[in-house]
């Protein structure tokens, strides 16, 4: 999936993958690359890459797409991607034309989003709108989140019912999670879309209050999202927030996911 990010690292050590496999399905490709240089590739559940998409901006400065990691993070020479299939994309144009043998040129990993601690007992929501559902699934299938899969809500929001990955793919990837959920949204930026979350979340927290929170997706509802839950009580530093487009602010980097 393709992002915009609001705080990225450069492309300062460059990684080499070479693309071994890919699925398609209606509006995105799932990618499984190998690294291919010599040194491992170590990474947990829910982090993302930098891309080197070869091309460059009108200030001369390279054009960095970023993506998050799908897979199981116990391999070091292995990862896989969703992208979306957009025209014009100036990341996916790349990854959705990549050949079966072809290289990617990439940095990373990066990102905060960890699991709760070992010890970590109560219910835990992954509530994921739009693309923020690649780091949802990275989440999902990280090695430190597996003892808490049991207890996990996994929401996934999305504009259309097939929305980016499909949702028997995603089905397949979270099946261990407690609780997984699809429902469609409103369009991007609309007062209507927010309206159904706030309602959704209201619905949620009528069950009982989550022990820990992750905010995936768009950051015109990540935030508010973020406001509703800290005013019903549960503290800040047990929700971990990442948004993928509508940040709060831009900086010169750029993050995607």
């Amino acid at each position: 999936m393709e992002t915009d990010s609001a705080a990225a690292p450069s492309l300062s050590d460059v990684r080499v993958a070479r693309l071994r496999a890919a699925s398609d399905f209606a509006s995105s490709r799932w990618l499984q690359f190998d690294v291919t240089d010599q040194r491992p590739f170590s990474f947990h559940g829910g982090q993302y890459l930098i891309v080197d998409t070869g091309l460059v901006l009108s200030d001369g400065k390279p054009r960095r797409r970023a993506y998050s990691m799908v897979s199981h993070d116990v391999s070091t020479r292995h990862f896989e991607l969703g992208v979306f299939k957009l025209a014009g994309g100036l990341g996916c144009t790349l990854l959705n034309q990549l050949a079966l043998g072809a290289e990617l040129r990439f940095s990373g990993p990066w990102g905060k989003l960890r699991a709760p601690t070992a010890d970590a007992r109560g219910p835990i929501w992954i509530i994921a709108t739009d693309s923020g559902a690649s780091a949802a699934l990275g989440l999902c299938r990280g090695q430190h989140f597996e003892r808490h899969l049991r207890r996990t809500r996994l929401q996934v929001w999305t504009p259309a019912p097939h929305y980016f990955l499909d949702h028997a793919f995603i089905r397949g990837q979270a099946a261990a999670c407690s609780d997984l959920e699809f429902r469609t949204l409103g369009p991007i930026g609309s007062d209507r879309r927010l309206a159904e979350i706030k309602a959704w979340t209201t619905q949620l927290l009528a069950q009982g209050l989550p022990e820990h929170v992750y905010l995936l997706g768009d950051g015109q509802v990540t935030r508010p999202l973020l406001q509703l839950l800290t005013a019903r009580g549960i503290e800040p530093a047990r929700i971990q927030v990442e948004t993928f487009f509508n940040h709060v602010e831009r900086k010169p980097s750029t993050r995607a996911a």
